[in-house]
């Protein structure tokens, strides 16, 4: 992502780091984003760091999108997941489920001021569909658990052959935003959830 980033944004600055320990200047940023991220972190350290850089009237704004799992004629699609899923599981422990709701009642000095769910509908070629498959968490669990990788793409190719029947398919994405905000005293800054 790092060298794709000068194209994408000439002139923009761009440092990596952990999101517990983020490498900038306290009060120095205006709007932060963490997109499928906050999962994999530890959130207190993560919402500490958050309100040290920001500044007081800095705006988090955090968004996630479940796989796709869903098309829009058929739930085929559906259940081939629930069985994708009980064959490769989550690693336990590996990422915490968020959504707007669990994110407003953390208690960790931030609140979320608005928020919306939605759903993106994106037309995949079954090959397509099989790639993104191949980069699912529960994949690399089970590879680094010792089933090949081959193994796992060919059963998800001839088990994925009869829904798609070669040819594309709009598959339905749901996620979420949500902005949110330091809590904040008294007086004219404060802030507030209610």
């Amino acid at each position: 992502m790092l060298r794709w980033a000068p194209s994408v944004a000439p002139g923009a600055e761009f440092v990596a780091g952990s999101a517990e320990a983020l490498p900038l200047a306290g009060r120095s940023v205006d709007l932060m984003t963490a997109a499928g991220s906050l999962n994999y972190v530890r959130l207190e350290p993560f919402f500490q760091e958050a309100a040290r850089v920001l500044v007081p009237e800095g705006v988090l704004v955090v968004y996630d999108f479940s796989p796709g799992t869903s098309l829009r004629q058929t739930a085929q699609l559906d259940q081939w997941f629930e069985e994708f899923s009980n064959r490769y599981p989550l690693p336990a422990g590996e990422a915490r489920a968020l959504d707007p709701e669990t994110l407003a009642g953390l208690d960790l000095g931030f609140c979320v001021w608005r928020h919306e769910r939605f759903e993106i509908g994106l037309t995949l070629t079954p090959e397509f569909y099989l790639d993104y498959m191949m980069t699912e968490s529960s994949v690399a669990a089970a590879v680094r658990g010792g089933v090949p990788r081959e193994e796992i793409r060919s059963w998800c190719g001839a088990s994925l052959g009869p829904i798609w029947e070669g040819r594309e398919h709009e598959v339905i994405f749901r996620g979420y935003w949500a902005c949110m905000g330091q809590i904040r005293g008294s007086g004219p800054h404060a802030v507030s959830c209610r």
